[in-house]
């Protein structure tokens, strides 16, 4: 029997990458984050909402969360940039694709991550333009391949 590999891009297998921090908590904001895109893969808005700083909790969070997971299918996420945290501030920039019909979107944010009681969560995220990605560069479906030789003719990204 293979291991699931984990949704987040890391290489690991789900049960020792996300799964792990979603039990155990997150040691950096990279970890949390990662974790994030796997609760919206696997549509676990009570990880999304628990994880998420009391001030970014809006009245209708739970249902946009609950759209969010049933209209998208999240593909793959791509760390564009982690680094090393403060003691309780974090930051990381990433691009997360998804598939809405027959588009496929991204998300290219810039998040910041405190920690709370010894927890980090998600504070709020500073949405980017379009993420160009280079033809030598990994493919945004997660396959491993690089774009030229992947989705570059379908994309046109």
């Amino acid at each position: 029997m293979s291991e699931t590999q984990c949704y987040c891009g890391s290489g690991q297998s789900l049960a020792d990458c996300c799964k792990k921090v979603q039990k155990n908590g997150a040691v950096t904001p990279e970890e949390l984050m990662r974790s994030r895109f796997s609760a919206y893969v696997e549509s676990n808005v009570d990880y999304l909402l628990k994880t998420t700083h009391t001030d970014g909790i809006e009245p209708n969070m739970r249902a946009d969360l609950d759209y969010a997971c049933a209209t998208n299918r999240w593909i793959s996420l791509r760390v564009v940039d982690a680094p090393r945290p403060s003691k309780n501030e974090g930051v990381v920039e990433f691009v997360a694709y998804c598939q809405q019909g027959d588009e496929i979107g991204e998300l290219h944010e810039r998040s910041k991550f405190m920690k709370v009681d010894d927890a980090w969560v998600y504070h709020s995220g500073e949405v980017f333009p379009h993420y160009k990605i280079g033809a030598n560069e990994v493919c945004w479906c997660g396959s491993g391949n690089k774009l030229k030789k992947c989705h570059k003719q379908q994309c046109g990204k």
